[in-house]
């Protein structure tokens, strides 16, 4: 009986640490479609969002500099849509700080 306990901890680790690794190539192919300046604005935006709602529970600061971020390029290309997500955004992850 301990000997299938064991394998099915060693099971549930594997599955963990490959979760985790396919979370950062995620996150890498996001950051290179946020930094390309070729890509849509649309594309860039959505890809930026999905990395804050990443980050927004586990590291709130990181959060906020990329939603004030992501307000200045929406504002600059006049995307309310956008320009509305970032402030969500912001307020999200202020709330999570604890700074009302």
């Amino acid at each position: 009986m301990k000997n299938i306990l064991k394998y099915i901890l060693f099971f549930l680790l594997g599955m963990f640490c490959f979760n985790s690794f396919a979370q950062n190539k995620m996150l890498d192919s996001l950051w290179s479609v946020y930094k390309n300046k070729n890509q849509a604005d649309t594309n860039r935006f959505k890809s930026v969002d999905i990395i804050i709602s990443n980050y927004i529970g586990n590291n709130p600061d990181t959060a906020i500099v990329l939603a004030e971020e992501e307000l200045k390029l929406a504002q600059s290309s006049g995307q309310k849509k956008y320009e509305a997500n970032a402030l969500k955004f912001l307020g999200v992850a202020f709330y999570y700080i604890g700074n009302f």
